[in-house]
């Protein structure tokens, strides 16, 4: 046999295996059928508690039970960095792991990509929503995604109805006048019914992601990667509209803080009112901003509040609708010794199939376009679709950094020791200390 035909059949073999795997990924082929043989156990960590492990992954075992099965293990969110550092520190870490987009800048050199060669950005694309491409990178796939936690409009009904509004504001320039209609204040000028809750940080539920969605609407990334130059450079406040804070970052900034200007006619809030999410759930405050993860525990905390889920406000001369939202998939560790059964237990997991049933799990959208383009007849989790379709994700380097550079950027331009436009370029600085 010749050289170069060797090369061409090993080319068709490979071939062959990377379409099997998107075949098996779409879930249009199964795994373990008759006759297959049994590779292992797959120890996959994750922070979805118990259903996730009480529902989906016996089934999977069930289904999969002459070629693979996996493990569960539930670790808190708030412990999963430490914990894996430690475990792979010790050589025991898992198999897989969930990956969600504020681990990607600290973690993602303990993560093995897909290659491309095996799992295309055309068909990754094809797949999934924008979102998702959080995790693409210049060497391959990070992770598959499975579900999206989109910033969401929350509003309560009674609120606009006593009002005489017959509907909630679709853009931003709307709430510039609703504060007229909405907020009220005692005799002494004290806001005791407030129609949004913007311009502050400590008293504000997700005022950092509030305004990385006003961010992201005008355009700016807020830390991106350009897959195009080395590994993948990280761009600081990039704005298409304006860089380095100028322009439409500026406004964004200055937007925000409008609200809780008492000289403005926007002003519906300040500091010493109680936490938004708190109002809200008391029918005190008209529209509230939180993530679509927060709707059970709403309603959950006061079963007669008459409230109603939208998606989040646009800009008024938006050309492309936006939403900021914590982005979660699964992605294989380097620690792993069996990664051929690995991959195979990722892709089962992240299929039509189990990729949705894992995203109803934790009441979320999936990011798989199959999925959000089936219809939904539930009105709650529709909106929830649509708004995971509009989605974007961005490269927040440590959630806890971060939500103390938001804060200063807030507070600085608030009390008017800076300007925006300074506020945005110290925060770029403070940034740089997370990404280098």
């Amino acid at each position: 046999m010749t050289s170069s035909t060797f090369q061409y059949i090993l080319l068709i073999v490979f071939g062959f295996l990377g379409l099997l795997g998107v075949l098996i990924f779409a879930g249009i082929i199964p795994i373990g059928g008759e006759g297959a043989t049994y590779e292992g156990e797959v120890v996959m960590w994750g922070f979805v508690p118990e259903r996730m492990a009480n529902t989906v992954i016996p089934e999977l075992n069930k289904e999969n039970a002459n070629t693979l099965s996996v493990k569960y293990v539930y670790k808190d969110k708030k412990n999963f960095e430490n914990d894996l550092i430690n475990a792979l520190a010790r050589g025991e870490g898992p198999d897989l792991v969930m990956f969600s987009n504020d681990l990607i800048v600290k973690q993602a050199d303990k993560i093995m990509p897909l290659s491309y060669a095996n799992y295309s950005e055309r068909i990754f694309k094809e797949t999934f929503v924008e979102a998702g491409e959080i995790f693409l990178t210049k060497d391959g796939i990070l992770a598959l995604p499975i579900y999206a936690d989109p910033m969401v409009m929350y509003w309560n009904r009674d609120l606009f109805t006593n009002a005489g509004l017959v509907t909630y504001p679709k853009n931003w320039v709307d709430f510039l006048s609703l504060s007229n209609k909405l907020t009220q204040k005692d005799n002494k000028g004290n806001v005791f019914q407030s129609a949004v809750a913007m311009g502050t940080y400590k008293n504000i539920s997700n005022a950092k992601d509030i305004l990385s969605t006003l961010f992201l609407q005008v355009g700016d990334n807020i830390i991106s990667r350009n897959l195009n130059i080395g590994g993948g450079s990280l761009n600081l406040f990039n704005s298409t509209l304006g860089n380095l804070g100028g322009g439409a970052t500026e406004s964004a900034l200055n937007f925000f803080v409008e609200f809780s200007n008492p000289a403005k006619s926007a002003y519906s809030w300040n500091p010493s009112l109680p936490n938004s999410k708190t109002l809200f759930s008391e029918g005190k405050l008209a529209v509230y901003f939180g993530k679509a993860s927060e709707y059970e525990g709403i309603k959950n905390n006061n079963p007669h509040l008459n409230f109603d889920v939208a998606v989040i406000p646009q800009r008024e001369d938006s050309v492309k609708k936006t939403t900021s939202a914590d982005v979660t998939g699964i992605a294989v560790t380097k620690a792993s010794k069996k990664v051929s059964t690995t991959i195979k237990a990722l892709y089962i997991l992240t299929n039509n199939n189990y990729g949705k049933q894992i995203a109803k799990s934790v009441s979320l959208p999936s990011l798989r376009r199959d999925i959000l383009s089936a219809k939904e007849s539930d009105p709650i989790a529709s909106i929830f679709n649509e708004s995971a379709v509009i989605s974007r994700a961005w490269y927040d380097p440590d959630s806890l950094g971060s939500e103390a550079i938001f804060k200063s950027l807030i507070e600085s331009v608030n009390s008017g020791r800076q300007s925006a436009s300074s506020a945005i370029k110290d925060a770029q600085v403070k940034f740089l200390e997370y990404v280098k």
